[in-house]
């Protein structure tokens, strides 16, 4: 065994001897809610062009029965539009790689409960989340597609009832992450939706394959530029990361959230025109002080800072449509986002990951004093929660053209069956 898979030892098994009583009601509450949250992202990213591609390449070659072929598909389709949750301490997207894979393989399920469904998804969470706390991304790569795999493996485990050898499984599944490029969705290239969309695949594969192919748990190689196991367990049992995520409102990146806050507050209180600014800075974390770039096709704005400021200040920061349409950008556009600068910070980066702290200065026309604003956390984390209600709109506006009505109050294992069926009749009818 490597260094790294006895600091892992005590986690797997963890995983491997929880049993549902351990876990508190609030905890699947909670986890519920996140899984709502992922249905109406997944059910609304069918519509997007590198969703429907794919489908149309499954059924084209005759794939649609395959489950990893539905995990791909399912995957793309919970990230294509940047609205599924994630968590803080992570620094990425935990139910975007568990889900669509534990949706994957439903159909060949048939004595699964939705109890078993609810365990398999909060271990599942939390044995990603604390794996992925522990390391440093390599410089350059995104979260998509690497350790989330992990997730989706052991979630695929749970649900098969297939505990004894989920150390192999974990093994191979953090032995199959992807190269990613931080980069691809500031160019606006889809490959990253992808990523998650191989996730499911491989997390499917490792739960085959494992027994057959013997994997390593090397993350500080493989994974991440370095990994520790400081804290892995700190809180077991009782500090569940699930229930330490975020939720999203705002149709682009994360990182982007709290510059879009600032520059509405700032709007708002001094009643801002775009005439009347000669620039703007914003001064934040490393990674988010990368998203400096002016964008040029719809993905490439959902990680543009300065088309973020843009929308702020026009009262569309919150605006589905800003991040999602075409986008129609004039000169003037083009002249108001290079003025805006981005700049990152060692005393901000310090701060996290309990902290996600921007600051926006906006330097005006007449030369008066400046206008600075901070946010140290934008709205949806677990300690500052949406206002009540937004979660509800999100998913009806999501779920508009679902074929039925589908909330909180009747999720259950029949629903999710019945989501995964029209989910991908709709995928295939449309070819």
């Amino acid at each position: 065994m490597t260094r790294e898979e006895l600091a892992l030892e005590p986690l797997v098994n963890w995983a491997t001897h929880v049993v549902p009583a351990d876990i508190p009601g609030q905890v699947y509450n909670h986890a519920t809610i996140v899984i709502m949250d992922l249905l109406a992202v997944i059910w609304a990213g069918r519509e997007e062009p590198e969703v429907k591609g794919l489908a149309k390449w499954v059924t084209d070659h005759r794939h649609d029965a395959e489950p990893w072929w539905r995990g791909v598909i399912l995957g793309t389709a919970a990230v294509a539009l940047e609205l599924d949750e994630g968590n803080r301490r992570a620094m990425g997207h935990p139910g975007s790689h568990i889900l669509p894979a534990m949706l994957s393989v439903l159909p060949e399920l048939p004595s699964v409960t939705w109890e078993e469904v609810l365990f398999a998804f909060v271990v599942a969470y939390e044995t990603s989340a604390r794996i992925a706390s522990g390391g440093t991304l390599r410089p350059g790569s995104h979260p998509h597609g690497t350790w989330g795999t992990i997730g989706g493996a052991v979630a695929i485990a749970l649900l098969r009832g297939e505990r004894s050898g989920l150390a192999d499984t974990v093994r191979l599944a953090s032995s199959v992450g992807l190269a990613t490029a931080f980069s691809a969705p500031q160019e606006g290239r889809t490959v990253r939706n992808l990523y998650a969309g191989i996730s499911a695949m491989m997390a499917y594969f490792a739960n085959e394959w494992s027994g057959t192919i013997s994997g390593i748990f090397a993350p500080s190689d493989t994974l991440f530029t370095m990994w520790s196991d400081k804290g892995l367990m700190d809180g077991i049992g009782t500090d569940y990361a699930v229930t330490q995520n975020y939720m999203k409102i705002i149709a682009a990146c994360r990182y982007v959230h709290g510059a879009v806050e600032a520059i509405e507050r700032l709007s708002s209180m001094n009643q801002l025109q775009e005439s009347t600014i000669k620039s703007v800075d914003v001064e934040t974390y490393v990674p988010a002080a990368l998203l400096g770039g002016v964008p040029h096709n719809t993905l490439s704005s959902k990680f543009s800072l300065p088309y973020a400021i843009l929308c702020g200040l026009r009262g569309r920061g919150h605006d589905f449509a800003a991040f999602h349409q075409p986008l129609h950008l004039s000169s003037q556009d083009y002249d108001f986002m290079n003025s805006v600068r981005v700049l990152p910070s060692a005393s901000l980066t310090a701060l996290l990951p309990g902290v996600r702290r921007t600051r926006v200065t906006i330097y005006l026309r007449d030369g008066v004093e400046p206008l600075t604003l901070e946010v140290d956390l934008p709205l949806g984390e677990w300690d500052h929660p949406l206002p009540d209600g937004a979660l509800e709109t999100k998913w009806s506006m999501l779920l508009s053209d679902y074929p039925k009505t589908i909330d909180l109050s009747i999720l259950s294992l029949p629903v999710l069956r019945e989501f995964v069926k029209n989910f991908l009749q709709s995928c295939y009818a449309e070819l």
